[in-house]
């Protein structure tokens, strides 16, 4: 898969968001990004049951403490928190059915 250009995926991301009905604006001197989605699908998935720790992990290094060195998740671990993530769930379940989106969508 060839790299995908930041500014791309900026101008994808905010069509995707304006497509789904969802707030493109982030507040009066900015605008969404990459950064946004990561907060939110982190703080749904936490929300939704996940473990915070396990979850911290699919988007940042480990903290730099001798506890951290310890803590090695494996695959399964992570994938088992990310789909308690009550969105990932849902489109599982209507993507072998629909094409497009369902909405509206929760955010």
């Amino acid at each position: 898969m060839p790299q995908v250009d930041s500014a791309d995926a900026v101008h994808a991301f905010k069509a995707d968001l304006e497509a789904l009905g969802l707030r493109v604006e982030a507040g009066e001197r900015r605008d969404r990004g990459g950064h946004d989605l990561r907060g939110w699908s982190k703080t749904r998935c936490i929300e939704d049951g996940a473990d915070s720790l396990i979850i911290r992990r699919t988007t940042h290094a480990p903290p730099r403490d001798v506890n951290a060195g310890y803590e090695r998740f494996t695959w399964a671990t992570i994938c088992r928190e990310v789909s308690t993530f009550a969105a990932i769930v849902a489109s599982t379940a209507w993507s072998s059915r629909q094409t497009s989106l369902p909405h509206p969508i929760r955010a």
